[in-house]
């Protein structure tokens, strides 16, 4: 009769693929987050315009556990008579940290490609605030 294998044989064999797989995880979720990095930074060097934005909103979104929240802030800013809304999930504390608030304006560089691909200055915040009310057509 054949020998069996006893169970310390098998785990012992088998345990270094799930770190294997695990380890390629996680680079493939790094080098990921810096090309994503690196290309908006790309795309704001390549062509870029300067202009004013407001806030909308400011919400909390709720990923599950308390500490998985996000603030999310919602933007408009205008451009050739057309008004843009953009949004961006930022770290909780952000809010307090820059003291934002509905109807404060700030700098931002927008990427002339496209218009997701943004970078806000919070440090310096603007006296102008944009009313949208005279590019909304009411019929």
């Amino acid at each position: 009769m054949g020998k069996k294998k006893s169970k310390k044989q098998f785990s012992k064999k088998h345990t270094k693929y799930p770190l294997i797989i695990a380890g390629g995880l996680l680079i493939l979720l790094i080098t990921g987050g810096l090309y994503k990095k690196k290309y908006r930074k790309d795309e704001l060097a390549k062509g870029s315009f300067t202009t004013v934005v407001t806030i909308d909103e400011i919400s909390r979104k709720w990923m599950g556990k308390p500490w998985l929240r996000k603030d999310v802030v919602h933007f408009y800013f205008v451009k050739n008579d057309t008004v843009y809304h953009i949004s961006e999930n930022y770290t909780r504390g952000t809010r307090k940290k820059w003291d934002l608030q509905p109807k404060k304006a700030y700098e931002i560089e927008v990427a002339e490609s496209d218009y997701e691909i943004f970078e806000v200055d919070f440090s310096k915040p603007i006296d102008t605030v944009i009313d949208i009310s005279k590019y909304i057509r009411k019929e």
